[in-house]
């Protein structure tokens, strides 16, 4: 309406719907990315369910056995044996 009536010109006009254009896009790409990132959140919340039920399966266990360990453990890195005192820097990834 504003251009319309003369209150703005057309270089205005069209420097504004450019940026509502813009505006509109990005919008629109925000939209789409967090609806990727809370379907991730959604796998995440169903996944940590399942591990907490193996957790709650495994948390009073009498020994620990290849199955059990298995399904706890992702893999296990040892580092370098340090010389002088024989330590050795162990990782475990766990898988939950």
């Amino acid at each position: 309406m504003d251009k319309v009536r003369g209150y703005l010109s057309d270089p205005d006009f069209a420097e504004l719907a450019k940026g509502l254009s813009d505006d509109r896009s990005r919008t629109e790409k925000q939209i789409q990315q967090l609806t990727k990132q809370l379907d991730l959140l959604d796998q995440q919340a169903i996944e940590g369910d399942h591990r907490k039920e193996l957790i709650d399966r495994y948390t009073a266990f009498e020994s620990l056995n290849r199955p059990i360990v298995e399904t706890l453990i992702d893999y296990v890195s040892i580092g370098r044996r340090v010389p002088k005192t024989s330590e050795q820097l162990v990782e475990i990834h766990w898988n939950f």
